[in-house]
């Protein structure tokens, strides 16, 4: 993989980020985010901030897996929750 010095860099830092959240309940998990992880990623990184906010994002996780999910899969679902955001923003602004 021909990355430039910064690509690298942020795929680190999402890889810290990752490893952090996968090992959250589980010190000895470093390769698997598992939902209620990713759901307390979610409330941290304060994209979701009631709880009917998590619906569209949990179908987003079930899209790629049901339970957990690895590195490249998380680094995957970023774009998506991204777009999301962007939609529930644009959406709040409009009113």
């Amino acid at each position: 993989m021909n990355q430039q010095p910064e690509q690298r860099a942020l795929r680190w830092r999402l890889r810290l980020i990752f490893l952090y959240y996968a090992s959250y309940a589980d010190k000895n998990n470093y390769k698997l985010l598992k939902s209620q992880n990713y759901k307390r990623y979610l409330i941290d990184s304060e994209s979701v901030v009631e709880q009917s906010g998590f619906a569209p994002f949990d179908i987003a996780f079930r899209k790629v897996h049901s339970s957990s999910i690895k590195l490249d899969q998380f680094l995957e679902l970023l774009p998506v929750i991204a777009r999301m955001l962007w939609t529930i923003f644009r959406t709040s602004i409009q009113r």
